[in-house]
């Protein structure tokens, strides 16, 4: 019979949560740096700050502060892992992912042995069948919507290209190009913003010319932003209506929209 691993199993396997810490105590320490950079006149950012959008309103200092840290937050994962080499951010990644995949698979299985052998089964063939009561039907659905999600989220972990040394700074980046685009920063600029983030966390990566930047990490970063926020309207995969209630399906929903952003962070 084939094994099915449980949760403590796997995070005492590849330790994601020391992972995690590392990102945040990292951010913590050079939050600060990211906002020096950030503030200087030299950086392309304060170009676009409030002050300079809306010229003809009086805006505060707090304001372009504000505006700053909502584009240093969106480096929160990319700082740490501008901090590591090559090797280290290709390890990182492939461990998270390989997480991400077994946590998956052992969920899926977990909960097929549940729907192949039903819940309070009676052992006799000729007694009434517990589970053909409403609520132990509701139950059943319950589950087989959180198997469709999951085999959604498997596809996805398992069409992702094989890990690079790249990979994990095109994932944590998507959120802060998306950003720049917002605000409209020229394309030039944000070259030349990555550059200057490069030279600050000293980065490992001797290719990061301006064209390679562009098209190795900026491109792939949104493209891999959309992927990752795919699914995102029908995560469960629900083609039609069930018998469950309103209120169970949504809650159902919003675990599943958090399931899924947490686990595809890598």
């Amino acid at each position: 019979m084939m094994k099915i691993f449980s949760n403590i199993e796997l995070i005492e396997k590849y330790q994601p949560q020391n992972v995690l810490n590392d990102i945040k105590e990292h951010f913590i320490m050079n939050k600060s740096k990211l906002f020096d950079l950030f503030s200087k006149s030299s950086c392309p950012i304060s170009k676009y700050k409030v002050s300079k959008q809306l010229s003809f309103i009086e805006v505060n200092k707090t304001e372009d502060q504000d505006f700053a840290l909502e584009i240093v937050d969106e480096l929160h994962d990319a700082s740490y892992f501008m901090s590591l080499s090559k090797k280290n951010r290709t390890i990182i990644t492939q461990r998270m992912r390989s997480f991400a995949v077994d946590w998956t698979i052992a969920h899926i299985n977990r909960i097929k042995l549940l729907i192949d052998n039903g819940i309070l089964e009676l052992p006799f063939e000729n007694e009434q069948r517990v589970n053909h009561s409403p609520m132990m039907k509701e139950l059943n659905e319950v589950l087989i919507c959180i198997l469709s999600g999951l085999e959604i989220e498997l596809d996805y972990w398992q069409k992702l290209p094989r890990a690079s040394y790249l990979s994990g700074l095109q994932v944590s980046m998507g959120n802060f190009f998306r950003k720049l685009n917002q605000i409209n920063m020229s394309q030039k600029d944000q070259i030349t913003l990555v550059q200057q983030l490069f030279s600050l966390f000293d980065v490992d990566w001797d290719e990061g010319a301006r064209e390679n930047i562009k098209n190795s990490l900026q491109q792939p970063s949104l493209e891999i932003l959309v992927k990752r926020k795919s699914s995102f309207d029908n995560p469960l995969g629900l083609e039609q209506e069930n018998i469950l209630k309103k209120n169970n399906l949504v809650e159902l929903l919003k675990v599943f929209y958090t399931y899924r952003d947490q686990l595809r962070r890598f």
